[in-house]
């Protein structure tokens, strides 16, 4: 029985694929379509920069704001993408935190927090999770950057 042709072709067209992703790789400085979070945010242009110690580094930044770097040696190899900015915190200790616009964190264990044992709840705004006092909608503490698992 002989297979259809589409079958026949496709392990041929993936290997051209893969060939030719290794040819359009200069073109890695062009803007890139990254996808986060499940929805698919365009990259700005990679920058370039020289930095002391690490020699040359790639870095590209998203229109979410985050920024990943990855460093190349001078020996031309190339380390991990890393995050090189966090978020910096929306609200301070002692500002009032609209409890009435976000949402209560309930599962603790997700995001690695410590039980609830006081009067205060877990409110999180772009991945920092503020310690909120219940009575007074006042934040008690920034506990910091998370994601959960």
């Amino acid at each position: 029985m002989q297979q259809p042709r589409s079958n026949i072709l496709h392990p041929i067209l993936l290997s051209v694929g893969v060939v030719g992703f290794g040819l359009l790789a200069p073109m890695a400085s062009q803007a890139q379509t990254v996808l986060r979070g499940g929805a698919a945010m365009q990259s700005q242009k990679i920058e370039s920069e020289i930095t002391a110690d690490t020699g040359l580094q790639e870095c590209r930044d998203l229109r979410s704001g985050d920024r990943f770097c990855r460093t190349v040696s001078p020996s031309g190899q190339t380390g991990r993408w890393v995050l090189s900015n966090k978020a910096t915190p929306d609200y301070a200790v002692g500002d009032a935190y609209p409890v009435y616009q976000q949402s209560m964190l309930m599962d603790l264990r997700r995001y690695d927090l410590p039980d609830v044992d006081g009067n205060w709840r877990y409110y999180m705004t772009d991945n920092i999770v503020y310690k909120v006092a219940a009575d007074t909608n006042k934040v008690i503490e920034v506990v910091g950057y998370r994601s959960g698992r």
